[in-house]
């Protein structure tokens, strides 16, 4: 029996699974490394961890000396975690990662008196330290065991690309040899949430009927257009200009809104290549919601001209199983003899 922790910075989810990598129980509590910041330790961190294992042992029936060892991956592994482990510098093979993992047996550290196996973060090779090369900075707590799951579930030909579309939208390089050679990552998601939730712009996109998965290529071409010409902060205020002067829909002011964020990230794909040195031309996985990966794709197949496959991961345990996926794989590389 294997635990899994998936720690963020406001909220965490511990996960108890068979030998057969099934899901006997799962538990999520609204405690994150965000607490640690604000109290200036790990208490409440701590006590999270273990209400979230009281909650899958007392679901799921399993006695504590049935779990042989607890696997986490995220922000748990910062310096506001339960121990920070340094990120180790791309290009990793799946091998490198599991050699560096941190094995905590150490109750001061870790509430639970059982194995955990601590993932590393990645980070891009930056050599020469200086804001002149600030741009090619980019870091990964958690994606790294997501990537993973894709590399381990998925039969994929190698170069290919990861793009993860949740808080932030992040580009995972995976090279020729099934290595992460390195991301890069945008604010996307969290900038949206901005918008919405602090700005009027709130007002202009409130649901106002059960409309879903709503796509227009008119509307993206045009917020596309807008933000190229006029830039993204512009373009989100044509949402406020769009409900006053024109007969549009809250779902279709939503979209523009999620057209242009996207449309913005056309300079995430530009950097990979011309920066980091991507190959852009490959295969992509992209995960995350329905909408999401439907705007990704068309900004690829008609802003950006690929012309390679597209796979999608929209459904949300799918998108669970692969970081656990990926956290079982690593820790089996670590030693056989914790599971």
């Amino acid at each position: 029996m294997i635990g899994i922790i998936d720690c963020g910075n406001t909220g965490l989810t511990f996960y108890l699974v068979d030998k057969n990598d099934a899901i006997l129980s799962k538990s999520r509590v609204n405690v994150g490394v965000t607490q640690t910041a604000k109290d200036g330790h790990n208490g409440r961190l701590k006590a999270g961890i273990l209400k979230a294992f009281a909650s899958v042992l007392g679901e799921s029936g399993v006695a504590k000396e049935d779990v042989e060892v607890i696997v986490a991956y995220g922000m748990i592994t910062s310096e506001m975690g339960i121990l920070e482990v340094p990120h180790i510098v791309a290009p990793v093979s799946m091998k490198a990662l599991a050699d560096h993992v941190v094995v905590v047996k150490d109750e001061s550290l870790f509430p639970i008196d059982i194995p955990l196996i601590l993932i590393p973060g990645i980070k891009n090779p930056f050599e020469h330290s200086s804001i002149e090369n600030i741009g090619k900075a980019d870091l990964m707590r958690g994606e790294e065991a997501q990537a993973a799951g894709v590399l381990y579930t998925y039969d994929l030909e190698y170069p290919i690309n990861i793009l993860e579309l949740g808080s932030t939208t992040k580009f995972i390089s995976i090279d020729k040899q099934g290595r992460i050679a390195g991301s890069i990552t945008s604010m996307s998601g969290q900038v949206y949430g901005a918008v919405i939730q602090e700005t009027f712009i709130g007002k202009c996109v409130k649901r106002q009927d059960d409309t879903e998965h709503y796509f227009s290529e008119t509307i993206f071409n045009t917020a596309f257009n807008c933000v190229e010409n006029g830039g993204l902060l512009r373009t989100l205020l044509l949402t406020r200009f769009s409900e006053i002067v024109l007969p549009s829909t809250w779902f279709e002011r939503e979209f523009f809104v999620s057209s242009a964020i996207a449309a913005d990230d056309v300079n995430v794909f530009k950097e990979a290549e011309k920066t980091m040195g991507f190959d852009v031309s490959a295969d992509y996985v992209m995960i995350g919601t329905e909408d999401r990966c439907a705007l990704y794709a068309y900004l690829l197949k008609n802003k950006l001209n690929h012309r390679g496959a597209i796979t999608k991961i929209t459904d949300k345990r799918e998108i669970d199983m692969l970081g656990i996926q990926g956290a079982i794989a690593i820790s089996k590389e670590v030693s056989k003899n914790f599971l």
